[in-house]
């Protein structure tokens, strides 16, 4: 039976639902990856630590303002695009489940270089901030 791979991609106070999720959804040491964007300080930094260390919850934190209006990354990328960047760090993001919550324009690039790689949208689940 093939493993159910995830992905939680989230900024700012979308963080918080993608911890009820890392904390509560099925997946195997290595099969869960966190992303988490965040301009000062990592929301739950300690909790997230602990799922790493005792369910294999990957992170990968991206720290600093956007680098652009039309990125959702960070400072430090040098030359590489969104789109290879994401794939150098989660090369296959197209074959896994993928739970986004954040600000509306973030997640909106979000959504955009996830539809670049080749990620299905039936396997896009969306958390979304309305009123």
């Amino acid at each position: 039976m093939a493993r159910n791979k995830i992905a939680l991609i989230g900024a700012g106070g979308g963080i918080k639902p993608l911890r009820a999720l890392a904390e509560g959804l099925t997946y195997a040491p290595g099969d869960a990856i966190l992303v988490q964007r965040y301009t000062d300080q990592p929301l739950f930094a300690h909790e997230f630590q602990a799922l790493r260390e005792h369910r294999g919850l990957s992170l990968l934190t991206l720290p600093g303002p956007r680098r652009s209006d039309g990125s959702w990354f960070g400072p430090g990328l040098g030359r590489l695009t969104d789109l290879q960047a994401l794939l150098h760090w989660i090369p296959d993001i197209a074959d896994r489940d993928v739970y986004l919550c954040g600000p509306d324009q973030w997640t909106y690039l979000v959504e955009c270089t996830l539809a670049a790689a080749g990620h299905p949208a039936e396997r896009l689940h969306l958390e979304t901030f309305k009123c």
